[in-house]
């Protein structure tokens, strides 16, 4: 395959669209450091983390990982992580994790995952721990739409593909089943990706991925595990009844630590919105209840009393022991996932977005309150990747990346006023200041013969320089026909950068690139991660 060439132009994420706290935690600057343990990214960090962490075996962790991970389709190298994770007490976990995404979703998915992994192997080479990469499948989510749709270009154009929705809409959805019309919606897929020698074998890989009636959590894992099971990385998640079992004892402390927990979470809240505006919204209540069909309802808290609005209502007392009875009767929330998460997990780390990087931003108080430190929180790598036919035609160009990010209607006018020798917006200007300032000397006369009449006046002026702008636009339409190729590359070039005026990697699905370039790509993506610095974003380029 074509090398993957890191370009020495980065770009820092102010310049992007990234919020300002994403910005400041990844360069380290401003009043952000007391709402984390660690400095994320520090090797030192880690090894402190690592020493810290109590990785007490139990036989049951085993069986959770089972439920996640199929030994049969698992690489050796994974299979050993497994067992290391099960048997030596001095292995540690450094977790990602996001929505079961149809088709593994989009770039930003794999950033997150290499991150993971390569941030395991480098600790591994500096320290006596085993470290393993931990995928968390967010497989408690109940926003279908979230993980029903992938896009990549075809042509000029971008196209989507989507998941028929579930038949009970409110379903966790990664417990909603894969429907029988999945074979349809990949055949539309392998038909309008481009033909290439490794089509056949990321078509195979979906096919065998999404099984019609299994659930998307499975077929997500079983995507995962084929691509990245050769670097060792496991996935895991906490819906499953044998990973919930792990914490049934936990969910029930939390319970009980409700108003202490949200306490902690409105104070370190407030304490954030006097810097940046606040996050994720914060209530007496982190819990959501799972009725038999599956529907994941939000549970309020007041007095003791929990309830969903729609009849379902619990003392403190009923809803434990709904949970000592069934453990995944209730589900968590943002805030108590990430502690679940650690109370299985000997996790040092966890590999996040500017949105995770947000809430936890929220959470150091919450994990103090239930006795747990919070680990290092590391940004995952931030990419664009240049496809050569892009790269040259951007060159060629006058606007840098963030530019892409316009308004397809403001690059053209941009580009149109630069290349030309005459300046038409100053030209019009002028013109019109002209009008205007005609139309000013003959108020006097106006008002002296019939004052009336002044409005009419004005409205002349108005109707010359409304007459005015017309001829301008025609004038740009003119000049944009000539431009007509040049634009047609500026279009272009921002589909594949900016497509939906969104940031390439939080839009294009990654199985877009593995079909032109093979599952190679994800060696030399990995190579790059290894050698780049996470405080920026950077350009790749095929």
């Amino acid at each position: 395959m074509e090398r993957l060439i890191l370009t020495s132009e980065t770009f820092p994420f102010k310049e992007l669209s990234f919020s300002k706290l994403f910005c400041d935690y990844t360069q380290q600057t401003g009043q952000l450091k007391d709402f984390f343990q660690y400095d994320p990214l520090s090797d030192d960090a880690l090894l402190s983390r690592a020493k810290k962490v109590d990785h007490t075996l139990n036989p049951a962790l085993k069986q959770a990982l089972l439920a996640y991970n199929d030994t049969s389709k698992m690489h050796p190298k994974a299979l050993e992580n497994l067992n290391a994770l099960v048997s030596n007490p001095k292995t540690r976990t450094i977790v990602t994790g996001q929505q079961v995404t149809f088709a593994g979703g989009t770039m930003f998915t794999i950033y997150k995952i290499l991150t993971a992994i390569v941030r395991s192997a480098q600790l591994e080479k500096i320290s006596d721990y085993k470290v393993v990469p931990i995928f968390w499948v967010a497989d408690e989510d109940q926003d279908f739409d979230e993980i029903s749709r992938i896009g990549f270009p075809s042509g000029n154009d971008w196209v989507e593909f989507t998941l028929d929705s579930p038949e009970i809409s409110g379903q966790r959805a990664g417990q909603t089943v894969v429907q029988k019309n999945i074979a349809e919606l990949i055949d539309s897929i392998e038909v309008t990706l481009p033909p290439t020698d490794h089509r056949d074998e990321i078509i195979q890989m979906l096919r065998t991925s999404y099984i019609p009636e299994s659930m998307h959590t499975d077929s997500f894992a079983r995507l995962i595990t084929q691509l990245f099971s050769q670097f060792g990385l496991l996935i895991f998640g906490s819906a499953k009844s044998e990973s919930r079992n792990l914490v049934k004892d936990q969910i029930i402390e939390l319970i009980d630590k409700s108003t202490s927990i949200h306490k902690a979470l409105e104070k370190t809240s407030t304490n954030i919105e006097k810097i940046y505006h606040r996050q994720a919204s914060v209530s007496e209540s982190n819990w959501f209840i799972v009725l038999e069909n599956g529907v994941r309802i939000k549970l309020n808290y007041e007095n003791d009393t929990w309830s969903t609005g729609e009849g379902h209502t619990y003392s403190t007392n009923q809803l434990k022991k709904l949970v000592e009875s069934d453990p995944n009767a209730v589900s968590p929330n943002v805030f108590m996932r990430p502690i679940l998460q650690d109370s299985m997990l000997p996790n040092l780390a966890l590999v996040g977005g500017p949105g995770e990087i947000a809430y936890y931003a929220q959470m150091k108080a919450v994990y103090e309150v239930c006795g747990l430190e919070m680990p290092v929180i590391i940004p995952r790598f931030s990419g664009t990747v240049f496809e050569s036919s892009t790269r040259k035609y951007f060159d060629e160009l006058s606007f840098k990346l963030p530019e892409y990010n316009k308004r397809i209607e403001d690059l053209e006018k941009v580009f149109i006023e630069k290349t030309q020798d005459i300046d038409i917006n100053e030209k019009f200007e002028s013109w019109s200041e002209g009008l205007s300032k005609l139309a000013d000397e003959y108020v006097p006369m106006v008002e002296q013969i019939d004052p009336t009449l002044v409005g009419t006046l004005k409205k002349v002026e108005s109707d010359q320089i409304n007459m005015l702008n017309q001829l301008k636009g025609k004038l740009f339409k003119a000049l944009k026909s000539k431009q007509d190729v040049q634009l047609k590359r500026i279009a272009r070039i921002q589909m594949a950068l900016f497509p939906n005026r969104n940031l390439q990697e939080r839009e294009l699905a990654f199985i877009y690139l593995l079909n032109k370039y093979g599952v190679q790509f994800l060696d030399e993506l990995y190579q790059i991660i290894n050698d780049s610095s996470l405080q920026d974003h950077h350009l790749i380029d095929l």
